[in-house]
């Protein structure tokens, strides 16, 4: 047998020697994180609400800072910040003409009444807080409320929608005039007034072609952030350098951040699995579950149905 032969077949015992070192690593890493006992939270439902930052917070990905992720290594980071940064895509349309009664939501919200869960505009107007400044009671009220809440911002109306948050239609507009712009809304339905104004509607949607890719290279599990203060927990990241990234995603609802685990590592991949059955919810599978986004655009948009006299 020559040298060649001998370091050969040492370079193959040895790798086969790794191998079945890192399957044991594995397999006991997945059972380990089965066990923990997490603060797991479910996701936030989809909202019904007025706020375009309700539900799912995924408007923080538009234009990610590529700071935005956290972790040990860099090398891990940049290409879970690369994948997420194609989940949501934009798409514009502009409108010479929209009915006002069409839009059912609020970009910004104002902080007089932001923490309410209001599903609709006539329950805004309804509000003490909001009451006074969206009386309308004729016709030239209603054109002095919209002119005031219109005032601050030159034509056409800033539109944003979703397909995480379903139907709706949210004005872009000052946080000041958010009450008079609801209250001239809500008359404009009640009196079936058809009240046209250019539009430029922004659409974003996740791309679930995105969503695919990003689910090949990676576990994309929801954490509380409380679990980076369990030991059980930042012992098993630490002990076996098990390559990760953390994004938080600032939200109404629950302080949850996405832990990314590279599917390539074998140490990370039995980490995912294992918090999965611990009972982390999985992002993917959530967003797997959105409407996709359509080929057209719309030309008209339903009316909503809920209407009130509080106006």
């Amino acid at each position: 047998m020559t040298p060649r032969t001998v370091s050969s077949l040492s370079a193959r015992f040895l790798a086969f020697t790794q191998r079945l070192r890192l399957g044991q690593n594995a397999g006991r890493i997945l059972h380990r994180a089965s066990r923990l006992e997490l603060n797991f939270t479910a996701l936030p439902p989809p909202s019904e609400t007025v706020w375009w930052d309700e539900g799912l917070p995924l408007y923080h990905l538009i234009a990610l800072p590529r700071g935005a992720l956290s972790g040990p290594v860099q090398d891990d980071k940049a290409p879970a910040y690369e994948l997420l940064n194609q989940l949501v895509q934009t798409r514009q349309i502009s409108y010479p003409s929209f009915d006002l009664r069409w839009i059912n939501g609020l970009y910004t919200r104002t902080p007089i009444a932001a923490s309410t869960p209001i599903s609709s505009f006539e329950e805004l107007v309804a509000t003490p807080e909001c009451r006074p400044h969206a009386r309308i009671i004729s016709y030239r009220d209603f054109e002095r409320t919209l002119s005031q809440a219109l005032s601050t911002g030159p034509l056409p109306l800033q539109l944003r929608e979703a397909n995480w948050r379903g139907s709706r239609l949210f004005w872009h507009g000052p946080e000041q005039h958010v009450c008079a712009f609801a209250g001239a809304v809500a008359y404009a339905r009640l009196r079936g007034l058809e009240y046209l104004l250019p539009a430029e509607l922004t659409s974003y949607y996740v791309d679930q072609k995105a969503v695919e890719t990003l689910g090949a290279a990676f576990h994309v599990l929801a954490v509380h952030s409380s679990s980076w203060n369990e030991r059980s927990f930042v012992k098993l990241l630490i002990d076996n350098a098990i390559p990760y990234a953390r994004l938080t995603l600032p939200s109404e609802a629950e302080p949850l951040e996405w832990l990314l685990l590279p599917r390539q590592s074998p140490l990370s991949d039995a980490l995912g699995q294992g918090l999965l059955m611990a009972g982390a919810p999985d992002v993917l599978e959530r967003l797997r579950q959105l409407q996709p986004a359509s080929d057209t655009f719309q030309t008209s948009f339903p009316l909503p149905n809920d209407k009130s006299d509080n106006t």
